[in-house]
C-alpha cells in the first residue's frame, strides 16, 4: 500500500475514533441531563407535590370523597419497560359494589408524570370510574416549576366537576 493512501485510511479510523468519543460524551452529557431533571422532579414531588395532592385527598375525604394519592419511582418492569416517576391523586368514587375491585388506577385521577428526556412534566387525567364511563388521556405538558400548588388546586377542582356534576 502506498504511503499516501495508508495516511488516508489512518485519517479515516482516527476521524471515525474521534466522531465516537464525541458522540459517547453527548450521551453520558443527556443522560447527566435526565438524571438531573429526574432528581429535581423528586425533590419537587417531596416540597411541593406531595404534599398539595396530600392536602388535596385530606380535604375531599372530610366532605365524602375517598381519595388516595400514589406516587411511583422511575425504574424498569420486568419485560424491560422503562417506568417513568410519577404521582397522583385517584378518587375512589363509582358503583360500590365495585370500588373494592380492581386497581385505584381504574379509578378518577389526576397524575404528573417526569419526562425528563424532555425536561418537562406530562399531565394525565381520568373520569373513568367503575360502573361508569368516562374520559382518560394527557392533558398536555408544561415546566415543573409551573407545577405549583395553586396548580395542583386548580387542576384536581376542574377534575372533580367533570366526575360530581
Amino acid at each position: 500500500m502506498k504511503k499516501e493512501i495508508e495516511q488516508d485510511f489512518a485519517a479515516v479510523f482516527a476521524a471515525h475514533a474521534d466522531k465516537q468519543l464525541r458522540a459517547q460524551q453527548v450521551a453520558t452529557e443527556k443522560k447527566q441531563q435526565e438524571q438531573t431533571f429526574l432528581d429535581d422532579f423528586n425533590a419537587h414531588c417531596a416540597a411541593v407535590i406531595r404534599p398539595a395532592l396530600d392536602a388535596l385527598a385530606a380535604y375531599v375525604q372530610g366532605n365524602g370523597v375517598r381519595a388516595e394519592v400514589e406516587e411511583t419511582k422511575a425504574g424498569t418492569e420486568s419485560g424491560g419497560a422503562v417506568r417513568p416517576a410519577s404521582i397522583g391523586i385517584y378518587f375512589l368514587i363509582g358503583d360500590e359494589r365495585l370500588v373494592h375491585h380492581g386497581s385505584h388506577r381504574d379509578r378518577p385521577n389526576f397524575t404528573i408524570q417526569c419526562a425528563e428526556r424532555e425536561r418537562k412534566v406530562h399531565f394525565f387525567q381520568s373520569t373513568i370510574a367503575p360502573g361508569r364511563g368516562g374520559q382518560s388521556g394527557s392533558e398536555g405538558t408544561g415546566l415543573l416549576a409551573e407545577v405549583t400548588e395553586e396548580f395542583i388546586q386548580k387542576r384536581v377542582l376542574a377534575l372533580l366537576k367533570k366526575i360530581l356534576l
